[in-house]
């Protein structure tokens, strides 16, 4: 593996662990104040991309978050968010639904998804 895509890859990872305690936090705190699953993934996964967005542009893909050349990023992180959103919804409401522990399975999920992401990321939003 190259020395420059390994460094990426352990920056994205570092960015996404923040991201993602981020997202589980936010995850428990809102589920522990009675808000319906669906609504709190959607906002724990803002949340958490919120950060991640900043983390990966500024440090991980070393992109300037100024001027125009900004909104295309973007725009492609946003419907990235939106896929990954869905999907992470979809396989959350299943899982639980099939008796599994929320955060657990909440954590898993996000888990899996951080792969393909990185992927997405990479070498569509952060080009």
């Amino acid at each position: 593996m190259r020395v420059a895509l390994f460094r990426q890859l352990m920056k994205y990872g570092l960015v996404g662990g923040l991201a993602l305690g981020v997202d589980v936090f936010t995850f428990v705190l809102m589920r522990k104040m009675g808000v319906d699953i669906l609504t709190t993934n959607i906002l724990a996964r803002f949340a958490g991309a919120v950060s991640a967005f900043f983390g990966n542009s500024v440090w991980t893909f070393s992109n300037q978050l100024s001027g125009q050349s900004a909104w295309p990023r973007i725009t492609r992180y946003v419907a990235q968010w939106v896929a990954a959103t869905s999907v992470s919804s979809l396989l959350l409401n299943l899982l639980v639904g099939s008796g599994g522990n929320e955060v657990h399975m909440k954590t898993c999920v996000e888990l899996v998804i951080v792969g393909v992401n990185f992927l997405i990321a990479k070498y569509w939003v952060f080009r």
